[in-house]
This record gives structure tokens, sequence and C-alpha cells, in this order.
């Protein structure tokens, strides 16, 4: 799944507000961008109740909604 972009919107957890989301696939590691900003990574964790886990804090509000469009666009789940 190498170099397969996907972009769509999602709420901001503070505003309400419709945000751009974009992911850049790349084999088992997808880079988060919202809002034209890199906000972090998650990558494929089969031990992982959802399937993915991420480091990175600014991620983790979003993680639920991310992985849904996750394996709905890549079908990666």
């Amino acid at each position: 799944m190498k170099g397969i972009t996907r972009e769509f919107e999602l709420p901001h957890g503070e505003t309400g507000k419709q945000v751009k989301v974009s992911i850049n696939a790349d084999d088992d590691l997808y880079f988060v961008s919202i809002g034209g900003k890199f906000i972090g990574a998650l990558e494929r964790d089969l031990h992982s109740p959802n399937g993915y886990s991420s480091t990175d804090a600014e991620l983790q509000p979003f993680m639920a909604q991310i992985v849904a469009h996750l394996d709905e666009s890549f079908g990666a789940g």
C-alpha cells in the first residue's frame, strides 16, 4: 500500500468545525495531517484492540474516527 493518500473531513474535537484530514499510507504506517499540520503516525498493531497504535499525543483524540476511516477507505482493518 505504498504511497496512497486519502483525504476527508472530521469535526474538530474542541471547536466542532470540520477540519481536513490527510492520511498518507506507506506499507503498515499511516502518516496523519490535520488542517495541514502533521500530527503523528499510526501503525498496524495486531495486539491493539482497534488494530492500530500510536505514541503521538496530538493524534490520540482523533484515533477512533481515523481508525474507522482507515478501515473503510483503505480496507486495512
